[in-house]
């Protein structure tokens, strides 16, 4: 619950304190004279967006602290990730120059922390939006506070069903589900098979072209070639033969020259030699007319595979190398994607399963919501008046695939139709009370801000309200604003809020004061004899309702 409230320059709130009881709070006054304002400082420690109302300040500051259950603590300092050293928690927010700061505990935050804080603290039934009602995803949520244990395990697992089935549909798009790497294998396995196809040697295009050169001028090197190996065979090999036989002849006068006879035959052997492999060469041209055109087709062959794959043959086979590892690596996938497809049908159907376990729990939780709301609707005196909890199939989502929807109906005549087109608005009113009232029991937040929510209501409906408040006030704190005397009778704290020149001041009303309010409220005149008699029939019969509930 809200302890304490001190609230500095909120809009014409100049400054104000109040230390605040549990049960129904409500707060009082003309119309204009800044209770809506009030609130809107709690909204703010709440994560309200926005700056405050105008007023004459530089700086407001609201300042809250809040006594909290043990299980609520619990959530607290999981989501915020801090330790509250007890179950008390002081939440501030200063507006100044347009940023506007936010302390938990004296421990600076961001403002999206009060958000999330206020998930978990409160719930607002503001004018003209009663707990989002109009809203199958909030319905749906309200619907499922109702579930037990069995129920909120069946919605976990559905939870995680669905972050499963996100995180497997996730893997099946990245591993290519769409076709884009099937296309691309497609591509690597022509190209492979083109290289493969082209039998190709490291080195081999580098050959190739001196060969083609060789070719290329075979008349000229025949020309070449042939002289000189007709020079040595027209008397160049004898001469030198008749060199050694001389020189040696000379040896075995002179020793000596036995280096220069080594060095002669030497030469003759080697021109011997060069003979026979020039004849070869000559040979071996004549013997291959064909080879040139068989080189040249060749080699348009490798520079056709180098102006896709790279320049030279290692480039090519380079190419080769890590299109074979490329399409290793996507069949790999390509595997993985077969068993992440048929896991995606495992998961599927497990979500599936989990959703319609799900579903079944969510229509037994909507006839007893439909039950318990339409008896509330009765004493909220729509005596005549029936809601449905209608569910659908809707889009699958984290909490499965219902869609559920209020539908209502005035009249027994009338059939049902949705919330917001069927319900005036204090049938809209009563009807998000008989609703919250169904749901008192499940597990929920400790503290409701009710802004104006009676609107459209009076006379009997409007003690039949406050009743129904009243019976809520166990199980919540409620902070109201509201115009209804019959409302603020059933208080068990009453703040009246009045303009004080410029700025507005915020004061409890208890015994006399509080008959002069309320019969202001009820006639418009504080000393009204007849509206402080009234206002005292009201306050009896306010009590009489509590004694009851308190002796149940």
């Amino acid at each position: 619950m809200l302890e304490e409230l001190q609230v500095q320059g909120f809009g014409l709130v100049g400054e104000a304190r109040i230390e605040l009881p549990s049960g129904l709070v409500v707060f009082t006054g003309e119309t204009g004279a800044g209770k809506t304002m009030l609130l809107g400082s709690v909204l703010s420690l709440l994560g309200a967006r926005g700056d405050p109302p105008p007023g004459p300040w530089e700086e407001a500051t609201v300042e809250g602290r809040f006594v909290l259950e043990g299980e609520v603590a619990r959530k607290v300092e999981a989501a915020l990730g801090l330790e509250l050293g007890g179950e008390e928690l002081v939440v501030s927010r200063v507006f100044k120059g347009g940023r506007p700061k936010a302390r938990v505990n004296g421990r600076l935050v961001p403002i999206s922390s009060l958000s999330i804080l206020g998930s978990l603290l409160a719930e607002v039934q503001a004018q003209n939006a009663h707990l989002g009602l109009g809203s199958p995803r909030k319905v749906r949520d309200l619907l499922d506070r109702m579930g037990g244990d069995s129920h909120q395990a069946a919605l976990e697992e559905v939870a995680e069903g669905w972050r499963s089935l996100q995180a497997i549909r996730a893997e099946a798009r990245e591993l290519g589900g769409d076709g884009a790497l099937e296309r691309e294998a497609d591509m690597l396995r022509y190209q492979i098979a083109e290289i493969e196809g082209a039998r190709l040697r490291a080195g081999e295009d580098e050959e190739i072209a001196r060969e083609v050169q060789r070719l290329e001028n075979a008349v000229l090197l025949r020309e070449a070639v042939g002289h000189a190996a007709e020079l040595l065979g027209e008397g160049a090999i004898e001469a030198v033969a008749e060199g050694v036989r001389s020189v040696r002849e000379a040896t075995s006068r002179d020793p000596s020259l036995g280096p220069l006879l080594s060095r002669l035959e030497s030469v003759r052997i080697e021109l011997a030699d060069i003979a026979s492999e020039l004849g070869a060469y000559l040979a071996e041209l004549d013997a291959e007319p064909d080879r040139l055109e068989e080189l040249r087709a060749r080699l348009a062959q490798i520079r056709a595979l180098e102006r896709k794959y790279g320049r030279g043959v290692e480039a090519i086979l380079a190419y080769l190398s890590r299109a074979r590892e490329r399409l290793a690596w996507i069949e790999g996938r390509r595997e993985r994607l077969c068993f992440v497809e048929e896991e995606e049908k495992r998961v599927r159907g497990a979500y599936a399963e989990a959703a319609a376990r799900l579903s079944a729990s969510r229509r037994g939780l909507a006839s007893r919501l439909q039950f318990e709301a339409t008896q509330n609707l009765r004493e909220l005196g729509l005596r005549e008046a029936r809601l449905e909890v209608a569910i659908t199939p809707g889009p699958e989502d984290e909490g499965g695939y219902d869609r559920v929807e209020l539908l209502f109906s005035s009249h027994p005549d009338l059939p049902p139709s949705p919330l917001a087109k069927a319900a005036s608005g204090g049938e809209l009113s009563r009807t998000a009370l008989a609703v919250r009232a169904a749901l008192a029991g499940a597990a929920d937040v400790p503290l409701l801000v009710l802004d104006e929510v009676d609107a459209g209501i009076g006379g009997r409906a409007a003690v039949a309200v406050g009743r129904t408040l009243s019976s809520l006030a166990t199980r919540h704190q409620i902070l109201c604003v509201t115009h209804l005397p019959q409302i603020a009778a059933f208080a068990d704290g009453h703040f009246r809020v009045e303009r004080d020149g410029a700025s507005v001041r915020v004061e409890p009303v208890e015994g006399e004061e509080r008959l002069r309010e309320l019969s202001r409220m009820l006639a418009g005149l504080p000393e009204s004899g007849a509206g402080k008699a009234h206002a005292e029939e009201l306050l009896e019969v306010a009590e009489r309702a509590k004694a009851r509930r308190g002796s149940a």
